[in-house]
């Protein structure tokens, strides 16, 4: 009897020390699920675009902004896309490819889908961009103390900001007004400049004779 106590005694022991084994060999299911990340933060990337071309309303070639999801390892990187202006842009709720409707401004709305209360905003504006811009007459020679207006050809002839800023390199030479009206002031050679809210430029080279 005591013979058999002390076998079951033994196996005891061995199947405690393999139980807690076993218990230090798996990890738990709250450990296992700890690699998992909230979405906490959306960034719009600074390349976006500010303003949208009405002419682009087709949705064959839509816009699409680029935003970062942080952490980088967020389980559920889903995303869901509005605007606050539909008849200014529509947007697909899903993908955020937006397509223009008309000129004017609407704001739209990126949100986590796993955590709503994650979400980032920008403003878009719908225009009608300038194409092109030249001043009509090339190489301008004027006589002294006159004045001369300046012809701006715009393509498309109606773009929505139409507001040209008018610059001379030489203005003791040949000044320009904001409407594009050159006065020469002494004979020599001056640069005078349009340029448009989107960079564009034009030049002419003026030279004031006596």
């Amino acid at each position: 009897m005591g013979f058999c106590m002390s076998i079951f005694k033994k196996l005891l022991k061995a199947l405690l020390a393999f139980s807690f084994f076993l218990v230090l060999s798996c990890p738990s299911g709250a450990s296992s699920s700890a690699e998992s990340a909230n979405v906490l933060k959306l960034v719009l990337s600074k390349d976006n675009p500010t303003y949208l071309d009405v002419r682009r309303h087709t949705g064959e070639n839509p816009y699409t902004l680029k935003v970062s999801i942080l952490p980088s390892n967020a389980t559920n990187k889903r995303l869901k896309w509005s605007t606050n202006d539909q008849s200014t842009i529509t947007i697909n709720e899903q993908t955020g490819e937006i397509v223009p409707i008309r000129e004017g401004s609407a704001t739209v709305r990126c949100t986590s889908v796993s955590n709503p209360k994650v979400y980032e905003e920008c403003t878009l504006t719908v225009i009608t961009p300038i194409d092109s811009l030249e001043i009509e007459q090339k190489d301008l020679m004027v006589s002294l103390n006159s004045e001369t207006s300046l012809n701006l050809i715009l393509t498309p002839e109606n773009p929505t900001y139409t507001s040209i800023e008018w610059t001379s390199n030489a203005p003791d030479v040949a000044s320009v007004s904001s409407l594009g009206v050159v006065s020469a002031k002494r004979t020599g050679t001056a640069t005078i400049s349009a340029r448009a809210y989107d960079g564009r430029w034009a030049f002419v080279n003026v030279v004031v004779k006596p």
